[in-house]
């Protein structure tokens, strides 16, 4: 019997995000920039700069190049809340606890 939040049929490990995605997290590049509507942005951040924070990366604090964590599905590319938090987390330099949310200062 394999279990299936854990390992693959060829017993490979499955990844975090891969999992969140499972449990029904899966956000696509517009849905998440909806997460940062704010009074400067009423439309949110655009699906392009999420792109690109998954295809180029962001400089954090620490001078390391950070990638937001996504998947291909089906033709889509996908992430998940938790995956984007782990990735504010890293640019910002401040850890956050496993499933801890990151909060705005």
């Amino acid at each position: 019997m394999v279990k299936r939040n854990s390992t693959t049929p060829d017993n490979h490990p499955v990844s975090p995000l891969m999992r969140e995605i499972q449990n029904g997290g899966r956000l696509q590049f517009a849905d998440v920039g909806r997460l940062f509507v704010d009074p400067a942005r009423p439309n949110g951040l655009r699906p392009g700069t999420v792109r690109r924070w998954a295809k180029d990366g962001v400089r954090a604090a620490s001078g390391a190049k950070v990638f937001l964590e996504v998947l291909r599905i089906g033709g889509r590319v996908v992430t998940s809340r938790e995956a984007i938090d782990r990735f504010l987390a890293a640019v910002n330099g401040s850890p956050i606890a496993v499933g801890e949310q990151a909060t705005r200062k």
